[in-house]
């Protein structure tokens, strides 16, 4: 089974934009952390039912 290049590109944006918005909500900056968190969750679910078969 292949993934394609593009899937993993998105995949590894995704996890950089959660850690973000993890460090965001971290430091105390809530508002922007949850919209990065918010923004990565919709962004994932669209592309996991972009996947299936």
């Amino acid at each position: 089974m292949s993934v394609p290049l593009t899937v993993l590109v998105q995949i590894a944006c995704v996890v950089a934009l959660v850690s973000v918005g993890t460090m965001l909500v971290v430091v105390g900056a809530l508002g922007s952390g949850l919209v990065c968190l918010l923004g990565s969750g919709v962004w994932f679910w669209r592309l996991y039912r972009d996947s299936e078969p």
